[in-house]
């Protein structure tokens, strides 16, 4: 057992940008959401809610694009794992996600 923690960035992998600032960041595991959309993967949030956002002056939903999984992925780069959510679906899901992480 390592005497330092386990460091996972949840949901920092549903977009390159924050991937790749979790992986610089130090982030062992970049968790993201994974769903499959008429035959796509995608990256993102549940589609009724989004994102939630705290901030000073109360809440905000913001609602970002759905994503591929290979630039996020890229994005990692040697410096942290991915850890997908696989987020129900077809059985297919599973396959689908793991064939995306084998291409990159």
């Amino acid at each position: 057992m390592s005497a330092r923690p386990l460091v996972v960035a949840h949901r920092a992998g549903n977009d390159p940008a924050s991937a790749r600032a979790a992986a610089e960041a130090g982030a062992d595991l970049v968790e993201a959401d994974v769903h499959m959309r008429r035959g796509r993967l995608e990256l993102r949030h549940p589609r009724r809610l989004g994102p939630v956002l705290w901030h000073r002056e109360g809440v905000a939903l913001a609602r970002a694009a759905p994503q591929e999984p290979g630039p996020a992925l890229a994005a990692l780069g040697p410096r942290a794992e991915p850890l997908l959510d696989l987020k129900g679906g077809p059985p297919r899901l599973a396959e689908a996600a793991l064939a995306a992480v084998r291409a990159v």
